[in-house]
């Protein structure tokens, strides 16, 4: 009984002693704890985090290539550059097959090009020294030629009874050509359907192994030269036919004693040309690829060669613009925080294909920001353009090859608060 009443006693003795903190620690240890917390506190308010505004960005250059698609199935007449050339603004670079003359075409887009106005005068005198084929445009140049003759004759006005006579000759002279031209053709269409039987027939026997390639292509070289000199007999026709309707208002003008005002014909005259030039505009734009500027052009589909069909919409050609170019970065962020972005402020870019960890960022600036948000899949944004530094280094001073696009992800530091802001919020709270 006395050794536990001992062993008690005992027990609270070291436990008090064991319970008891040394006096130095206490003194010591609070010491410790506050120069620990006021350290913390002060790395806090030097330390700066920043605010952020992060979203995609697409890197490509300022003045981007123009690439061109097709615009509808058709076949590929000539592609008349090589890949990586050198072109001129105003260059062909591609013709689509038509019923056509390219050739024909260019050299009446030159002419009209060349005229120094498109008065009355002028266009009076306008004219082709040759049968030009010109498929679709044929009926427009034909009409402004009527219209070309009308406004002479009203100009002139010198006609008598006894030239009906000589007008009449010439309808008939006039006549007898269609006629010769018409049987020529019967006679290219009959070929043209025998070599047609006959090109079955040598392809087939080709695939056989029976017959060469040449002659396969012999015969679709008489084929299309035939069928060239059909289209040049079909202009001729045409040509005759104007020149028969034209010398008819002739004979008419003269046996009826009126004819239209030069006021009127001068009027109908300058509206046929425009209307020429206007058809021959868009016929260039949908059948002959031009280079916008001076660069170098880069053929990117595929078989893109002469006689080779493209369907609507593949890519053929890409035309990069001459000289230096500078790279930029275009963002589309959130309209809602896009009141804290202001230019200048400093965006940090890491771009896709060049891993972090081993090229860093590229460092750029806001340089503009629009003023007027836009809508893309639904949401609001407000375009962004980033200034970039020329060429495109990181900041570990690594090279990024400048393609024509690259990719990232871009980071707006638009505000650098300190640590201790974060936690406790802004000073201005409590000046409150």
């Amino acid at each position: 009984m006395y050794l536990d009443e001992n062993f008690e006693n005992r027990s609270e003795d070291v436990q008090e002693i064991l319970g008891t903190p040394p006096h130095w620690l206490l003194n010591w240890g609070t010491v410790l704890a506050l120069v620990a917390f006021c350290l913390l506190a002060w790395l806090s308010f030097w330390v700066e985090y920043p605010d952020i505004v992060k979203d995609s960005i697409r890197i490509t250059f300022q003045d981007p290539p123009v690439r061109f698609h097709a615009q509808e199935g058709n076949y590929i007449d000539r592609v008349l550059v090589r890949d990586n050339q050198r072109v001129e603004t105003g260059q062909a670079l591609m013709v689509f097959r038509t019923s056509a003359n390219f050739n024909h075409v260019m050299s009446l887009a030159d002419r009209m090009k060349n005229l120094p106005n498109e008065e009355d005068t002028t266009l009076a005198n306008f004219s082709l020294d040759t049968v030009f084929i010109l498929g679709e445009l044929q009926e427009d140049l034909y009409n402004f030629f009527q219209k070309q003759s009308e406004y002479q004759q009203a100009r002139m006005r010198r006609f008598e009874s006894s030239d009906v006579a000589t007008l009449q000759r010439q309808i008939g002279t006039a006549e007898n050509a269609i006629d010769l031209r018409k049987a020529n053709q019967s006679r290219n269409a009959d070929l043209i359907d025998q070599h047609t039987t006959d090109l079955l027939t040598a392809e087939y026997q080709y695939k056989l192994g029976k017959v060469s390639l040449s002659e396969v292509t012999a015969l679709r070289n008489k084929i299309a030269t035939l069928q060239e000199e059909q289209q040049g007999l079909d202009a001729a026709i045409r040509d005759r036919q104007f020149e028969i309707a034209s010398i008819r208002t002739r004979i008419n003008s003269v046996q009826q004693g009126s004819m239209m005002s030069r006021s009127e014909t001068s009027s109908e005259m300058v509206d046929a040309y425009l209307k020429l030039k206007l058809r021959l505009e868009a016929f260039l734009k949908k059948n002959i690829l031009v280079a916008p500027f001076d660069g170098t052009v880069q053929i990117i589909g595929r078989n893109i060669t002469s006689g080779q069909f493209v369907q609507e919409g593949d890519e053929l050609l890409v035309v990069l613009p001459k000289g230096e170019r500078q790279l930029i970065g275009e963002m589309q962020i959130p309209f809602t925080e896009s009141g804290k972005v202001r230019t200048r402020q400093k965006v940090v870019i890491r771009v896709n294909g060049y891993p972090y960890t081993e090229y860093g960022s590229v460092i750029g600036e806001v340089s503009w920001k629009s003023k007027v948000t836009k809508k893309v899949d639904n949401k609001v944004v407000v375009p962004i353009e980033v200034r970039l530094p020329q060429p495109l280094v990181t900041h570990t001073n690594k090279s990024i090859l400048s393609e024509e696009e690259l990719s990232g992800e871009a980071r707006i530091i638009t505000a650098e608060r300190r640590f201790i802001e974060r936690i406790i919020g802004s000073p201005r709270v409590f000046r409150r």
